[in-house]
């Protein structure tokens, strides 16, 4: 918390002012869709997708439903992928890591031969740091991060 208060005391804040608590003491977020600029989902009054994992025990379903927990990972590069009508992007995507897939495509100069073929997993652990430059640099575009800061993070 970046005012200095005690976490609890924030927490303490929203829920006594009953701000967002719903009919039956229930608390109902907004959702929308592709509602941020990477595409993904955004919700609000409250952003309970946002909430940390300390709090997630707060969440109780109603009787006879269950919460579940999604990770759509990569899935801003499909999504762009298919936008784009970009064959080459769904490709990459579809062959299960899609950032070794793109790192082993953009620094195919400097790989031998095994390593440009070899499956995501293999070329995960090995190539690690070729990797984490290529997420960085997809993942940078797609929020319109500052050229200063995809500097800092490529250590460049």
């Amino acid at each position: 918390m970046g005012n200095g208060r005690p976490k609890s005391s924030v927490v303490a804040g929203n829920c006594s002012a009953q701000l967002f608590v719903g009919a039956g003491g229930r608390i109902y977020p907004n959702y929308t869709q592709l509602g941020t600029q990477t595409g993904r989902q955004a919700s609000w009054g409250p952003n309970i997708l946002g909430l940390g994992r300390i709090f997630r025990p707060l969440l109780i379903a109603l009787t006879g439903r269950g919460l579940g927990e999604v990770d759509l990972s990569q899935i801003e590069i499909s999504i762009a992928g298919a936008v784009y009508h970009d064959a080459c992007l769904v490709e990459m995507f579809n062959t299960g890591d899609v950032y070794s897939s793109m790192a082993q495509y953009f620094f195919r100069a400097e790989l031998d031969e095994a390593d440009r073929t070899a499956p995501d997993n293999i070329f995960k652990k090995k190539h690690p740091l070729l990797r984490a430059k290529m997420k960085v640099c997809t993942l940078a575009q797609g929020k319109r991060t500052s050229n200063p800061l995809i500097h800092r993070e490529l250590h460049c």
